[in-house]
């Protein structure tokens, strides 16, 4: 159960970065 925990973190922390990039 942890190891999905972090792994969805990682993929929302991944798409946040994206779209952090994409915006300007």
């Amino acid at each position: 159960m942890m190891g999905y925990t972090v792994v969805t973190f990682a993929v929302s922390l991944m798409i946040y970065a994206v779209a952090l990039w994409l915006v300007p």
